[in-house]
């Protein structure tokens, strides 16, 4: 597993207003991992984006200098524009279910 995943994971689980029991969180990213191991590169690369924004998503912005980095990270990650770019992809590949599955895994961390 990847650490920023792991460690995003973690940080989303804990600041979650209902956090998830420890076994489904584990289901989940589970899930999301071999799903992202098996998906199409462009659906990766969306995963990948959507990891780091629900990452920075989560932090806490203790300071002005965190506050900027974390507006940084989520504008150039175009965080704005993830779930439109997720149900254009879900349009794109709708007759291949890995790619489907894959962006069910991602949906399920939000």
């Amino acid at each position: 597993m990847r650490p920023i995943l792991l460690a995003a994971l973690v940080l989303l689980a804990m600041t979650a207003p209902a956090a998830l029991p420890a076994q489904d969180l584990d289901a989940i990213l589970a899930r999301f991992n071999a799903a992202r191991k098996t998906a199409p590169e462009e659906i990766a690369a969306y995963m990948d984006r959507a990891e780091g924004c629900w990452h920075f998503a989560g932090e806490e912005p203790y300071n002005a200098a965190r506050r900027a980095e974390i507006n940084r990270a989520l504008t150039e990650l175009k965080c704005t524009t993830l779930k439109a770019d997720g149900q254009a992809l879900r349009r794109k590949y709708a007759r291949s279910a890995p790619a489907l599955a894959a962006l069910d895994a991602a949906a399920a961390l939000e």
